[in-house]
């Protein structure tokens, strides 16, 4: 056995255990920590034109993309659900331009939303997160 399919055991056993102990309002940023990984490291495979490490990323970002899409829970709030839907929709159509144009600048306006978008999920998951600790019952998130 070597130490790095025992270090790599580990660090997916983490990820598991931290993924099944995250309430669900902490789920959706969690998926954004992989997103921005993989955006960022496209970006970079356009930048070093890799474009293999490109693709592999861009695809990997598209996956979550789509899984986002597919969490959303209409019943919690439509309109929330449209417009992340909308939101979700531009930055698959964005990413995949930036990959098949090669076009950088294009993909950093992908990762600035994505990012401070990002920032968002964390503030209302621990909004959400201190309001459902004070027992008051409202802290809700349109995810499923």
């Amino acid at each position: 056995m070597s130490y790095g399919n025992l270090s790599q055991r580990n660090a997916s056993a983490y990820q598991s255990n931290e993924v099944l102990s995250r309430s669900e309002e902490r789920l959706v940023p969690l998926l954004y920590r992989p997103l921005l990984k993989h955006l960022r490291r496209a970006r970079e495979g356009i930048d070093e034109r890799a474009i293999d490490e490109k693709a592999e990323h861009v695809g990997q970002a598209l996956d979550i993309l789509w899984e986002l899409i597919a969490a959303l829970d209409p019943e919690a709030d439509e309109e929330l659900t449209g417009n992340l839907i909308s939101l979700y929709t531009f930055f698959i159509e964005e990413t995949r331009a930036a990959s098949s144009e090669l076009d950088p600048e294009r993909l950093d306006r992908v990762i600035d939303l994505v990012d401070e978008l990002h920032e968002a999920w964390e503030t209302a998951a621990e909004k959400v997160a201190a309001e459902q600790d004070s027992g008051d019952g409202r802290g809700e998130l349109a995810v499923g």
